[in-house]
């Protein structure tokens, strides 16, 4: 009942693309949080892996992406010259359920102003093993929405996947920011992950960034977008 009674919220946060220069907003990902009227706010991390279980990660998730793109058209229309984007991550689940195309594109029927190029679904590495998780995307970009691989990195997808699969964007876990070597190894180090990403034609978004240093290590070695508690924490639609 908390989708019904309204204890679900989504804050948003932002993106941006970097530059020698400065960052510049392009866009946001939509973070669910969880109002709980015993138990207070609660993370996805502990309330997703129990939908998916109980098998309400579909209606979730139906709600997410709606709630998500309503509000991307409202972002878009406020910042017309921004051409702001928005990220959703969709659950393997709801991936490999025959009918996720078909809902999604009902669902972009209804703003049909929005460029659907705007929206981006974020999936999980691990979940690129899924033969049916790689048939929906590419019935999804044919839609003309983009795809991330999350958290990329962490899993045990083959590096083939970035080129056999319709992905656009890879986004490197926070883990690649936590070398503890010298900073000579960590730009090294990172910039040959990011060489890689783009040799595949993926866009390099990082994130988990959380100090300076860290966001000038990522721009030197040639990310072209990041994200973090550095440049901004998930924000309310006000905020």
């Amino acid at each position: 009942g908390a989708i019904e009674s309204e204890q679900f919220h989504l804050v948003y946060q932002p993106i941006f693309a970097l530059s020698p220069e400065a960052e510049r907003l392009v866009g946001f990902e939509a973070l669910l949080r969880w109002d709980h009227p015993h138990h207070g706010a609660l993370q996805p991390g502990i309330f997703i892996p129990l939908a998916e279980r109980l098998g309400h990660i579909h209606a979730m998730g139906d709600w997410v992406l709606r709630r998500a793109i309503l509000q991307l058209q409202a972002f878009r229309s406020a910042g017309p010259e921004l051409d702001l984007k928005m990220n959703v991550n969709v659950s393997p689940r709801q991936l490999a359920k025959p009918d996720f195309p078909a809902r999604l594109a009902d669902l972009l029927a209804q703003v049909p102003d929005l460029p659907r190029h705007a929206l981006c679904l974020e999936i999980t590495e691990t979940s690129l093993s899924d033969e049916a998780v790689s048939e929906a995307l590419i019935s999804i970009r044919a839609l003309g929405v983009r795809i991330a691989i999350d958290d990329f990195g962490t899993g045990f997808s083959s590096l083939a996947c970035l080129r056999r699969l319709p992905v656009d964007v890879a986004k490197l876990d926070r883990a690649f920011l936590g070398g503890g070597h010298t900073a000579a190894q960590d730009h090294r180090f990172f910039a040959a992950v990011t060489g890689l990403v783009h040799a595949a034609d993926l866009k390099v978004v990082q994130e988990g960034i959380e100090t300076l240093d860290q966001l000038a290590l990522v721009r030197a070695a040639g990310a072209d977008f990041a994200q973090g508690f550095h440049l901004a924490a998930p924000l309310s639609i006000a905020a």
